[in-house]
């Protein structure tokens, strides 16, 4: 009866009803059917779709922790959409396949759009146990406090690094205008908000183990030459100024020199003349290795007015708004997250919607296309900025 009624609800309400073939509850229910009606407001592949098969989706614990409901559109595969019990939904991608379709036996869900096997996960808990050894502190004193303390104990990597009661406010005089890139849709209490232009790159192509942030960085270094600088590029052999291609396998050489760059300045790897594909050896970069990397990077680029800025994601959505209408791509953390462990990826855009949940739009780096991700995952996020 709990069900009916909340079919009939959604029946007044003029919304699409979709059928999910699965044990679920009539919460889940209701909420990807309107999840759905929704965003086809602002996704064309999304209209008259509904769920058509799903995947059990476990933790590293070996217990289930949610679904992967898989969206078509007349027979056509158009995305996905993941729904955690404890969290609802936190992930969507409104084109395509998804990557759990290659995976024989259980799926784990642990990083967005990262589906990973039984053998892969037991891989990437121990290299977890590792980095939650590293001993990084990020404090933060209230609303508007931006960050307050920045350390990094390891050698002692980052003592010159601290803005210490640093807020920032997002205007033209501090971040560039590239606000001619964004593109916007705004249907019935719907928007959907987007930067044009932004590479996509993988980080499966580069051979770096743990690259998802030095690829995301070199995304991120890639649009503003390309659209802005031309002069942040200084590879060995090529000319200052070289368009970078908007996808990886474009020119996969240029990206990859770039990638090992950027992995270079985040301190991705212990040493970077090592084994890169080691797990002992790249593991992976932490905010604060990103923001002090980007500052670095822009000291020795001929653009020494701009920092590397790290903001908590908690309390400054707005200002992580108003960068993505001024046309600057952001990469954002999801860090010691319980479910989605230490991932980086970069974000252009992001989505209102009236009763489904909102959030970001982000270029993974595990497959090309967008990817609709709960911006209640991110921890912290980082972006240039002229102080």
């Amino acid at each position: 009866m709990k069900k009916l009624l909340v079919l009939v609800v959604l029946m007044l309400l003029g919304l699409q009803i979709v059928t999910i073939h699965v044990h679920a509850s009539s919460t889940m229910d209701a909420e990807i059917s309107q999840f759905i009606h929704e965003y086809s407001l602002v996704e064309p592949t999304w209209v008259g779709a509904r769920v058509h098969s799903s995947e059990k989706l476990y933790g590293i614990d070996n217990q289930i922790t949610g679904y992967l409901f898989r969206v078509y559109q007349k027979n056509i595969q158009q995305g996905y959409i993941i729904y955690l019990f404890d969290s609802g939904i936190m992930e969507a991608k409104f084109t395509g396949t998804d990557r759990a379709l290659d995976i024989k036996g259980k799926v784990y869900y642990i990083t967005p759009s990262g589906f990973l096997s039984k053998k892969q996960v037991d891989e990437y808990y121990d290299v977890l146990l590792y980095n939650s050894q590293i001993s990084t502190t990020l404090t933060a004193s209230g609303y508007g406090e931006k960050i307050t303390q920045l350390e990094y104990d390891e050698n002692d990597l980052l003592e010159d690094y601290s803005h210490n009661d640093v807020t920032f406010t997002i205007t033209t005089s501090h971040v560039p205008d590239l606000s001619s890139n964004v593109s916007s849709y705004y249907i019935s209490m719907v928007s959907k908000v987007w930067i044009e232009n932004v590479p996509s790159y993988l980080n499966g192509l580069d051979g770096i183990y743990g690259s998802c942030a030095p690829t995301s960085g070199a995304m991120l270094i890639a649009y503003y030459d390309n659209e802005l600088w031309n002069n942040l590029s200084t590879l060995e052999g090529i000319w200052t100024g070289q368009y970078f291609p908007l996808f990886h396998e474009d020119d996969e050489d240029l990206v990859n020199d770039l990638i090992f760059v950027m992995a270079d300045y985040f301190r991705t790897c212990i040493d970077m003349d090592g084994d890169l594909s080691s797990s002992a050896n790249c593991v992976g970069s932490s905010p604060v290795e990103i923001a002090y990397g980007l500052s670095r990077y822009l000291d020795l680029h001929w653009h020494p007015a701009y920092e590397g800025i790290l903001g908590y994601f908690s309390t400054d959505y707005d200002d992580y708004t108003s960068l993505i209408l001024l046309g600057n791509p952001a990469i954002v953390n999801m860090f010691y997250h319980p479910t989605y462990g230490n991932h980086s990826v970069l974000a252009m855009g992001f989505y209102n919607a009236y009763m489904s949940p909102s959030g970001i739009i982000i270029y993974d780096n595990w497959d090309h296309g967008e990817v609709w991700l709960s911006y209640s995952v991110v921890s912290y996020y980082e972006f240039i900025y002229d102080i």
